[in-house]
Protein backbone atom coordinates (compact mmCIF):
# COMPACT_ATOMS: atom_id res chain seq x y z
CA UNK A 1 0.00 0.00 0.00
CA UNK A 2 3.09 2.40 1.09
CA UNK A 3 4.59 1.55 -2.80
CA UNK A 4 1.44 2.32 -4.28
CA UNK A 5 0.61 5.65 -2.04
CA UNK A 6 3.91 6.91 -3.21
CA UNK A 7 3.88 6.44 -6.58
CA UNK A 8 0.60 7.51 -7.20
CA UNK A 9 1.63 10.90 -4.60
CA UNK A 10 5.16 10.84 -7.47
CA UNK A 11 2.28 11.29 -10.14
CA UNK A 12 0.38 13.68 -8.30
CA UNK A 13 -3.00 11.90 -8.87
CA UNK A 14 -3.08 10.75 -5.08
CA UNK A 15 -1.81 12.13 -1.77
CA UNK A 16 -0.27 11.07 1.26
CA UNK A 17 -2.22 11.44 4.53
CA UNK A 18 -1.28 9.79 7.61
CA UNK A 19 -4.12 8.14 10.24
CA UNK A 20 -2.56 10.65 12.72
CA UNK A 21 -3.14 13.43 10.32
CA UNK A 22 -6.44 12.73 9.43
CA UNK A 23 -7.86 12.10 12.87
CA UNK A 24 -6.34 15.43 14.09
CA UNK A 25 -8.15 16.74 11.05
CA UNK A 26 -11.42 15.64 11.95
CA UNK A 27 -10.71 16.73 15.58
CA UNK A 28 -9.95 19.99 14.47
CA UNK A 29 -13.24 20.42 12.71
CA UNK A 30 -11.72 22.71 9.85
CA UNK A 31 -12.48 21.79 6.77
CA UNK A 32 -13.22 18.73 4.94
CA UNK A 33 -10.56 16.09 6.16
CA UNK A 34 -9.10 13.60 2.96
CA UNK A 35 -7.84 10.30 2.58
CA UNK A 36 -6.83 8.39 -0.49
CA UNK A 37 -9.13 5.64 -1.33
CA UNK A 38 -7.87 2.46 -1.96
CA UNK A 39 -9.85 -0.28 -3.91
CA UNK A 40 -9.08 -4.00 -4.38
CA UNK A 41 -9.73 -4.75 -8.01
CA UNK A 42 -9.32 -8.10 -9.95
CA UNK A 43 -7.11 -7.96 -13.20
CA UNK A 44 -5.81 -11.09 -14.66
CA UNK A 45 -7.65 -13.18 -12.19
CA UNK A 46 -5.39 -11.97 -9.62
CA UNK A 47 -6.59 -9.15 -6.55
CA UNK A 48 -4.54 -5.78 -7.11
CA UNK A 49 -4.82 -2.84 -4.91
CA UNK A 50 -5.63 0.27 -6.97
CA UNK A 51 -5.41 3.82 -5.38
CA UNK A 52 -9.21 5.30 -7.07
CA UNK A 53 -9.07 9.41 -6.24
CA UNK A 54 -9.63 11.20 -2.61
CA UNK A 55 -12.55 10.33 0.14
CA UNK A 56 -13.58 13.73 1.20
CA UNK A 57 -15.14 13.77 4.76
CA UNK A 58 -17.57 15.97 7.15
CA UNK A 59 -16.49 14.84 10.56
CA UNK A 60 -16.20 11.07 10.56
CA UNK A 61 -18.72 10.45 7.88
CA UNK A 62 -17.31 10.34 4.26
CA UNK A 63 -20.28 12.27 2.18
CA UNK A 64 -17.95 11.95 -1.52
CA UNK A 65 -14.93 11.52 -3.50
CA UNK A 66 -12.80 13.51 -5.12
CA UNK A 67 -11.88 11.89 -8.99
CA UNK A 68 -8.02 11.47 -10.40
CA UNK A 69 -8.45 15.21 -11.95
CA UNK A 70 -10.19 16.56 -8.85
CA UNK A 71 -7.85 15.08 -6.71
CA UNK A 72 -4.44 16.75 -8.94
CA UNK A 73 -6.80 20.28 -8.84
CA UNK A 74 -6.63 19.90 -4.90
CA UNK A 75 -2.97 19.44 -5.28
CA UNK A 76 -2.10 22.09 -7.59
CA UNK A 77 -3.56 24.48 -5.59
CA UNK A 78 -2.07 23.19 -2.42
CA UNK A 79 1.34 23.73 -3.58
CA UNK A 80 1.60 19.94 -3.41
CA UNK A 81 2.48 18.71 -7.48
CA UNK A 82 5.94 17.05 -7.23
CA UNK A 83 5.54 15.40 -10.61
CA UNK A 84 2.98 15.25 -13.59
CA UNK A 85 2.25 14.79 -16.98
CA UNK A 86 -0.47 16.90 -18.33
CA UNK A 87 -2.04 15.99 -21.24
CA UNK A 88 -2.62 19.21 -23.40
CA UNK A 89 -4.91 19.72 -26.42
CA UNK A 90 -4.29 22.16 -29.63
CA UNK A 91 -6.79 21.72 -31.97
CA UNK A 92 -6.03 17.92 -33.38
CA UNK A 93 -3.17 17.21 -31.46
CA UNK A 94 -2.12 16.27 -28.34
CA UNK A 95 0.90 16.76 -26.41
CA UNK A 96 2.38 14.98 -22.99
CA UNK A 97 4.13 17.89 -21.15
CA UNK A 98 6.03 16.79 -18.03
CA UNK A 99 6.16 18.51 -15.12
CA UNK A 100 9.09 19.67 -13.68
CA UNK A 101 8.08 22.37 -10.76
CA UNK A 102 4.88 23.69 -9.88
CA UNK A 103 3.93 25.56 -7.17
CA UNK A 104 0.73 26.61 -6.06
CA UNK A 105 -1.14 29.01 -3.51
CA UNK A 106 -4.39 29.80 -2.02
CA UNK A 107 -5.03 33.89 -0.48
CA UNK A 108 -7.53 36.02 0.69
CA UNK A 109 -8.39 39.44 -1.82
CA UNK A 110 -10.55 42.06 -0.85
CA UNK A 111 -11.66 44.10 -3.92
CA UNK A 112 -13.22 47.55 -4.02
CA UNK A 113 -16.62 46.49 -3.25
CA UNK A 114 -15.32 44.66 0.83
CA UNK A 115 -15.63 41.39 -1.46
CA UNK A 116 -13.61 38.74 -0.20
CA UNK A 117 -12.45 36.24 -2.25
CA UNK A 118 -10.09 33.61 -2.04
CA UNK A 119 -7.40 33.79 -4.94
CA UNK A 120 -5.53 30.56 -6.12
CA UNK A 121 -2.65 30.83 -8.11
CA UNK A 122 -0.02 28.24 -9.95
CA UNK A 123 2.82 28.13 -12.04
CA UNK A 124 4.33 25.03 -13.48
CA UNK A 125 7.26 24.29 -15.69
CA UNK A 126 7.40 21.66 -18.20
CA UNK A 127 9.17 19.53 -21.11
CA UNK A 128 7.34 18.00 -24.00
CA UNK A 129 7.66 14.87 -23.22
CA UNK A 130 5.47 13.18 -26.34
CA UNK A 131 3.29 14.60 -29.03
CA UNK A 132 0.78 13.24 -31.26
CA UNK A 133 -0.05 15.66 -34.47
CA UNK A 134 1.48 17.95 -37.14
CA UNK A 135 2.15 21.29 -35.54
CA UNK A 136 5.26 22.65 -35.15
CA UNK A 137 5.70 24.04 -31.67
CA UNK A 138 9.18 25.60 -31.97
CA UNK A 139 7.45 28.68 -33.15
CA UNK A 140 6.49 31.78 -31.19
CA UNK A 141 2.33 30.60 -32.03
CA UNK A 142 3.15 27.03 -31.71
CA UNK A 143 4.73 27.89 -28.09
CA UNK A 144 1.70 30.30 -27.31
CA UNK A 145 -0.80 28.10 -28.16
CA UNK A 146 0.60 25.04 -26.35
CA UNK A 147 1.10 27.10 -22.96
CA UNK A 148 -2.56 28.45 -23.20
CA UNK A 149 -3.46 24.75 -23.70
CA UNK A 150 -1.06 23.46 -20.88
CA UNK A 151 -2.56 26.49 -18.33
CA UNK A 152 -5.89 25.35 -19.75
CA UNK A 153 -5.87 22.21 -18.81
CA UNK A 154 -4.59 22.85 -15.53
CA UNK A 155 -7.52 25.90 -14.30
CA UNK A 156 -9.71 22.58 -15.73
CA UNK A 157 -8.50 20.41 -12.97
CA UNK A 158 -8.37 23.29 -10.33
CA UNK A 159 -12.42 23.93 -11.03
CA UNK A 160 -13.41 20.45 -11.35
CA UNK A 161 -12.20 20.28 -7.62
CA UNK A 162 -13.83 23.29 -6.95
CA UNK A 163 -17.13 22.61 -8.27
CA UNK A 164 -17.33 19.18 -6.55
CA UNK A 165 -16.12 21.22 -3.39
CA UNK A 166 -19.21 23.16 -3.94
CA UNK A 167 -21.25 20.32 -4.74
CA UNK A 168 -20.46 18.36 -1.59
CA UNK A 169 -20.76 21.82 0.45
CA UNK A 170 -17.43 20.69 1.37
CA UNK A 171 -14.71 23.15 1.79
CA UNK A 172 -11.57 20.81 1.03
CA UNK A 173 -9.00 23.62 0.45
CA UNK A 174 -9.53 24.59 4.37
CA UNK A 175 -6.60 23.28 5.36
CA UNK A 176 -4.18 24.59 2.65
CA UNK A 177 -2.31 26.54 4.70
CA UNK A 178 -1.62 23.79 7.56
CA UNK A 179 -0.73 21.30 4.66
CA UNK A 180 2.40 23.31 3.72
CA UNK A 181 3.22 23.58 6.70
CA UNK A 182 4.31 20.18 7.65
Amino acid sequence: INDLINAQQQLSTGMTVTILDFMNRIAADRGAPLIPIIKIEESAGEEVLHMSGTAVFSGNKMIGELDGKETRGYLWAANAVEQAVVMATVDEDRVGIEVLRASGSISPEIDENGEISMVIRTTAKGSIGSERGKRDFTTPEGVRKLLEAFAGEIEGEIRACLEKSKELHADVFADVERRREE
